[in-house]
């Protein structure tokens, strides 16, 4: 009802993931189309070490709706979702491609566009997030999306423009336009590679230095936002008006203290040892100013 009434996004925080899974099922037999989930691991640990490939394509997904600023949502998270520092969302629109028939663009500059936005260069297309060039041929499978794209070129010109089976290579449609999303959580510009290529030759890190020094991607690149970033936003920055509700805020809380005092006592000992860089101490919001943000008069309790 008060989605209805306000017409305006509505954040939802739960204890946990599985509390956050039940509202989004829930609300989602009600409201569709306009239900969006933001699911987080519960540890914070687990997110500065490894991703879950399933919780991440779902973020993606969300983050592209609220960019796109199309209409009110109502968006569902659990705590750590709503701790997690995210690209700005400036950086998230803008690494956003719109590709029209005719449209000419030269296709080096394409293809490195989408290596910026993490899409994985393959031989064939399978899955969401891949790409495939051959020759004046392009095929990317964008996130969301439930076909690939095949892009044909004349010289720097879009010619055709048409979704096909992935298993059989078969034409589907002919389009007019398709707008790619990024295929990550973490477009890496080449401005922010830069940036983390300097942070890392002060420090002993070979293997990063090398995988970013040759354009590749690093593993759980996410977890390592802080080095190619340092400027800080939470899915709260992805809409501008709205309220948030929070599910049973005592134990919100309460989770909030003891996940952040267990995230820093597990990512000082990696830093110590040397598995992970020291920034990524830094890829979530401490309870106190969790605690700052959440003090509006658009948020609400549900006790």
């Amino acid at each position: 009802d008060l989605f209805c009434v306000s017409k305006k996004n509505i954040l939802i925080v739960t204890n946990t993931l599985y509390e956050a899974n039940n509202w989004y099922k829930n609300l989602s037999f009600y409201e569709a189309n306009k239900v969006l989930f933001f699911p987080m691991d519960d540890f914070l640990v687990s997110e500065a070490l490894a991703i879950s490939p399933d919780l991440m394509s779902k973020r993606i997904e969300t983050l592209n709706e609220l960019a796109s600023e199309n209409e009110s949502k109502i968006i569902i998270t659990n705590l750590t979702g709503y701790l997690r520092f995210l690209p700005t969302k400036s950086l998230w629109k803008n690494s956003n491609i719109k590709i029209n028939k005719s449209l000419s663009i030269l296709r080096d500059e394409l293809l490195r566009k989408l290596d910026v936005m993490g899409y994985e260069k393959n031989s064939l297309v399978t899955k969401t997030g891949e790409y495939a060039n051959r020759g004046y041929i392009l095929d990317v499978f964008p996130y969301g999306e439930e076909a690939p794209f095949r892009i044909e070129f004349f010289d720097d010109e879009i010619d055709t423009l048409r979704t096909y089976d992935p298993l059989t290579q078969r034409s589907i449609d002919n389009i007019d336009s398709v707008l790619i999303p990024p295929a990550t959580e973490m477009p890496i510009t080449p401005e922010a590679r830069e940036r983390a290529i300097k942070l890392l030759k002060k420090r002993n890190s070979p293997e990063l230095l090398d995988r970013l020094q040759e354009g590749l991607r690093p593993d759980n690149a996410v977890a390592l936002l802080p080095l190619f970033y340092p400027g800080k936003s939470t899915l709260l920055d992805y809409f501008k008006d709205g309220c948030i509700l929070i599910d049973e805020p005592a134990r919100v809380e309460e989770s909030g203290k003891i996940a952040w005092q267990e995230f820093l006592d597990g990512v000082t000992s990696l830093i110590s040892s040397g598995e992970v860089q020291p920034e990524q101490a830094d890829i979530t919001i401490s309870p106190l100013e969790t605690i700052k943000r959440l003090d509006t008069r658009r948020t609400a309790m549900f006790f």
